[in-house]
């Protein structure tokens, strides 16, 4: 009962957008309002106790983190960033704990360690995450930009 209290006493529900939270970069900006909503809804789902709510919901979040990752390997491709190996190893950690958690999620139910880490580790691994590495990549492409290079297009 302890775990559930908790869990509903943080119902904060969303990284909390906030002008720290920005790159100056569209694309990206884009893609992580998108994964704070879909975030967000994850949260939403954790408070129903429905598995499979909350396992559809969980699903959402991993592709579409998934897509968004795939874009910032490519910028990083595209500009050198020096940066890039520790930024895709972060990247694959953060997707294999998402893919660890949907299959404790399957096995066990909505467990006080699942509420947990969606109630404040995927939100809290994102902040730093964007205050670290992706403010690094936007310093990498904005010195791109300015050598008069262009960027591919986003898929």
């Amino acid at each position: 009962m302890a775990a559930v209290s908790l869990a509903r006493s943080q119902q904060r529900y969303t990284i909390v957008w906030d002008f720290q939270l920005e790159t100056r970069f569209p694309g990206i900006d884009e893609d992580h309002r998108a994964l704070d909503i879909l975030l967000t809804a994850l949260q939403s789902a954790c408070t129903t106790n429905n598995k499979a709510t909350i396992a559809e919901a969980l699903k959402a979040y991993a592709a579409r983190t998934a897509k968004h990752f795939e874009y910032e390997a490519q910028l990083m491709d595209t500009v050198g960033d020096p940066a890039k190996q520790d930024h895709r190893e972060a990247h694959g950690s953060y997707l294999a704990e998402l893919r660890r958690n949907a299959a404790q999620l399957e096995a066990a139910g909505l467990t006080p360690a699942f509420r947990q880490y969606v109630m404040v580790q995927l939100g809290d691994w994102f902040r730093a995450h964007v205050k670290s590495y992706d403010q690094g990549l936007v310093r990498q492409l904005d010195t791109f930009l300015r050598s008069g290079r262009a960027l591919p297009g986003k898929s």
